[in-house]
């Protein structure tokens, strides 16, 4: 039994009260929480489990030689290259989330990683930043696990911990981090 397609987007709404109800109607915040456990377990009960500070889907997929493919945001992700590689991988294989922070506030200081808010169809959005872990399945060769780190601001150790026992869980074999960083470039090298 998979996750609904909802893993990605659990929507809570709450309604505004103003004076103007035809106003009050029209303006229902749907809030996107990625990480809120409560709301998450509700839904998805049966289909999540606990590795480390990871909510992974249950039960685990069979990998066939997990390979990751990860980055660090931002330390090692000047001009959002390694973001861009990892969203266009992602987007080539059709890669499904299957894992994600719990609570990423425990590591990460939402005063460096801003929370986003944005419209999507008329309703208010929230996204808050989270590692994730998304699959891809290759026809031949390994599977993929592409991983968007964020660098923590508090209890990196357990932080890396609970990365390192989630690789552990999911058997993987190779691990490759995608990245740049700002750096002087001579673009005319003598030639001797």
């Amino acid at each position: 039994m998979g996750l609904p397609p909802s893993f990605l987007s659990v929507k809570s709404k709450a309604t505004i009260a103003h004076p103007n109800k035809k106003w009050a109607a029209r303006f229902h915040l749907t809030v996107t929480h990625r990480v809120r456990l409560a709301n998450l377990r509700a839904l998805c009960q049966d289909n999540l489990m606990k590795i480390g500070a990871f909510d992974v889907i249950e039960p685990l997929p069979e990998l066939r030689d997990a390979h990751v493919i990860s980055i660090l945001h931002p330390w090692i992700d000047a001009g959002n290259v390694g973001t861009l590689s990892l969203v266009r991988l992602e987007q080539h294989f059709g890669a499904q989330q299957i894992a994600h922070l719990t609570t990423p506030g425990v590591f990460f200081d939402f005063t460096r990683y801003r929370p986003v808010t944005k419209m999507v169809d008329g309703k208010r959005t929230l996204t808050i930043p989270n590692t994730t872990v998304s699959l891809a399945r290759q026809s031949d060769g390994p599977d993929i696990l592409l991983c968007r780190v964020y660098e923590p601001h508090s209890f990196a150790d357990a932080y890396i911990d609970s990365i390192h026992e989630l690789f552990k869980a999911l058997k993987v074999k190779r691990h490759t981090r995608l990245g740049g960083m700002w750096a002087r470039c001579r673009t005319r090298v003598p030639y001797s």
